[in-house]
């Protein structure tokens, strides 16, 4: 690409886009990884983007991965570090909603980020 002839806004934003790919695939893979583990610390299977009622009023939503007894729901969250150990605003506020969905849940349910 002629980075000459592209708006300097557009290659920022085609620059993210690729940023965002590779990071939705990275997240994928440790989802999957993480998917695998469980499922042999659980001795059972572990089920991804399971969709649950939670909240009154009840609001569907879909939990990265529950196990098949629906007793254990996990978010994954794959964050690499190196020497800046800070999280941004953004991934702060995806914890915490990660947080809020897992409470709505109940106090009968294991809960894993």
């Amino acid at each position: 690409m002629d980075r000459s002839a592209v708006n300097p806004y557009e290659l920022k934003y085609l620059e993210q886009s690729k940023r965002n790919q590779r990071s939705s695939k990275i997240g994928r893979a440790f989802q999957e990884n993480v998917k695998i583990d469980f499922e042999e610390i659980l001795s059972q299977e572990v089920l991804m983007e399971y969709k649950q009622a939670i909240g009154n009023p009840a609001k569907m939503h879909s939990f990265d991965l529950v196990s098949e007894d629906n007793h254990v729901f996990i978010e994954c969250k794959y964050r690499s570090w190196g020497t800046n150990i800070t999280l941004s605003s953004g991934t702060r506020k995806a914890i915490n909603e990660d947080v809020l969905h897992l409470k709505l849940l109940g106090k009968n349910k294991r809960k894993i980020i």
